[in-house]
């Protein structure tokens, strides 16, 4: 609209001031010309505005897609257009409208920035809370909506299929990618982090705890081929060390398709022997187990003890008769018979082949606990054992509080604890179990399994 003359309000124009020579500017030179001229000037303005309109769509909307290009890949932008610039390019009305889409843009990048920060409870939140209203613009807000829950769902099947490989975006976790597997000084100081930030990273993702990438564990798994059996041991044992028990656990399971022989070996290289005494624990003197399983399936694959196919078959048979009913699926009772025979074979090799002894080190040893058979924490006896069960384990329960499923009823963290020394076990992982309630296991509240973790 033309400006009003001075102390004049703006007349009311049932058709554009631009195309009315009676429209006054305030500007004595253009408001004294005869009214056929000033109709011209109006004409030419109006022809100028639209061509310096057209100009400045043209830069304009070649920010406005580097910027939202920029949004969509950082978060940010270098150089975004301002609102004024809009309202230049396409007026007022229109201008307001389209900044706003380009707002939105910028916002809908900077959340799928934050998919690589945010826990999966928080991205599921918010997408909950982006879920657009109907309203002007709301084809594009919701056009927008489905890219973002196309991310998020893109981001949670990711965090699923590698979790650390998707932790390594995220600087907050503090973890670097593994290049050089024979820089062992570096690999341990990486492995340490890790497993500081493994906790988190399984919290936030909903995933196993896990040490490596994907493409790094088959690229361990080669590196380790290389070694000989003394010198895989002590990575392994390395590895075990400064990645505690659930690393271990995390890096034969990433083994486990890639080299079984070497998934085993991963689980058993956190422990020792002691070689005093039929029980040994991590904290004893003596023979990395790890060790002793490579050792027993290279003595038996090179012939170095004489195991005949009958005698083969006995020895199994034995093997699997004492890990009858201990684990909760069959791929944890053949792991544990794979770890047993090995570690057999090393015995035989040093002349005491010894199934019980081989089935304690495999397992830790087993027990029978409230009429069900057991493997133990390495490095306890039954004594030990009972005693946590009795005292240490339904305390804990009791004062951690919440409320658990057994049988199909709620019941308190009080109740449970008190059935707990009563309870029927089933083998879980080393040193973890599950606490049967009839047919059934004792569950959290949200219906998953409850773990009762009684050693590291």
């Amino acid at each position: 609209a033309l400006p009003a003359a001075a102390g004049q309000a703006a007349p009311e124009a049932t058709t554009p001031a631009w195309r009315d020579p009676n429209a006054l500017t305030g500007n004595p030179i253009i408001d004294n010309l005869a009214p056929a001229q000033r109709a011209h000037v109006y004409a030419l303005a109006h022809s100028q505005m639209k061509q310096d309109m057209a100009q400045s769509r043209d830069l304009l909307t070649s920010r406005v897609n580097d910027a939202q290009a920029e949004y969509m890949a950082t978060g940010r932008a270098a150089n975004p257009p301002s609102e004024a610039e809009f309202i230049q390019a396409y007026g007022q009305a229109d201008g307001v409208q389209r900044y706003q889409a380009f707002q939105d843009v910028a916002t809908l990048g900077q959340r799928i920035q934050q998919t690589k920060t945010l826990s999966n409870a928080d991205l599921v939140a918010m997408v909950n809370n982006s879920k657009p209203t109907p309203g002007e613009g709301f084809a594009d807000r919701q056009r927008n909506y489905e890219i973002l829950q196309r991310a998020v769902e893109q981001t949670l099947e990711d965090r699923h299929k590698d979790p650390v490989k998707f932790a390594l975006q995220n600087p907050a976790f503090g973890i670097q990618p593994i290049k050089d597997f024979g820089d062992m000084n570096a690999l341990m100081a990486e492995v340490g982090k890790r497993k500081g930030a493994m906790g988190k990273i399984a919290s936030d993702y909903g995933t196993p705890p896990t040490l490596l990438t994907n493409e790094e564990a088959t690229a361990f798994g080669k590196f380790l081929d290389t070694l000989q059996t003394p010198d895989k041991a002590r990575i392994l044992g390395n590895f075990a060390a400064i990645g505690d028990v659930a690393g271990a656990r995390s890096l034969s399971a990433q083994l486990k398709d890639k080299n079984n022989t070497l998934a085993v070996a991963a689980l058993l290289a956190a422990y020792t022997t002691d070689p005093t005494t039929h029980w040994f624990g991590p904290d004893t003197p003596g023979t990395n187990v790890g060790q002793m399983y490579l050792d027993g399936k290279d003595a038996i694959e090179q012939k170095r003890v004489k195991i005949d196919a009958q005698a083969e078959f006995g020895i199994k048979a034995q093997i699997y008769t004492a890990l009858d009913g201990v684990y909760q699926t069959p791929q944890g009772r053949d792991t544990a018979a794979e770890a047993a025979f090995g570690i057999y074979g090393k015995l035989q090799a040093d002349g005491s082949g010894d199934v019980e002894r081989a089935v304690d080190l495999a397992t830790g040893g087993i027990m029978q606990f409230n009429g069900g058979k057991i493997a133990k924490p390495y490095g306890w006896d039954d004594g030990k054992f009972k005693d946590a069960m009795t005292d240490t384990m339904p305390k804990a329960i009791a004062d951690a509080g919440g409320t658990f499923i057994a049988g199909g009823q709620q019941i308190s963290a009080a109740d449970f604890a008190k059935s707990l020394p009563g309870a029927r076990l089933q083998t879980f992982g080393q040193g973890s179990y599950l606490v049967m309630a009839g047919n059934d296991v004792v569950r959290n509240l949200d219906g998953t399994p409850y773990i009762l973790k009684v050693a590291p």
